[in-house]
């Protein structure tokens, strides 16, 4: 069953995204991001190659040849991304085949629209049995 995590309240969804990626990179996971376009692609791939002077989060699209061999797959086509490991959704949208990954991350900003659809999605998942868990990013 997918495990299914809610980080609210985010400043920026992006660096909590590449946080969550670094996680899951030390555990050894597999990793797909699922995008609302290809412009949003392309930024979040941008920052992991870019996320410290000294080191990189090696990622691709999901055409790419070198998919196979790349921890971490962007893509706003999600028939593109692996279905396994973890999946992070920067869309506001419940992803197509979320159930065939482990875990699902979903990143939450402080937005009202972007709240009250998340708050759409975490009744569909309640609604269906998912376990569900959620972190409170910014108290204030």
């Amino acid at each position: 069953m997918t495990y299914i995590t809610f980080y609210a309240q985010a400043q920026d969804r992006f660096a909590v995204a590449i946080q969550v990626c670094k996680r899951a990179l030390k555990q050894k996971m597999r990793i797909s991001v699922i995008t609302s376009s290809d412009d949003v692609s392309q930024k979040i791939g941008d920052l992991l190659w870019l996320d410290s002077p000294t080191s990189f989060l090696p990622n691709c699209d999901g055409s790419s040849s070198l998919q196979p061999k790349t921890p971490i797959i962007i893509d706003h086509r999600s028939d593109l991304l692996r279905h396994s490991g973890v999946l992070i959704n920067l869309t506001n949208e419940i992803p197509k085949s979320f159930s065939s990954f482990d875990r699902l991350i979903e990143i939450v900003n402080q937005e009202d629209r972007i709240q009250k659809e998340a708050r759409v999605r975490f009744k569909f998942y309640r609604h269906r049995g998912y376990p569900l868990k959620t972190h409170q990013l910014d108290k204030s």
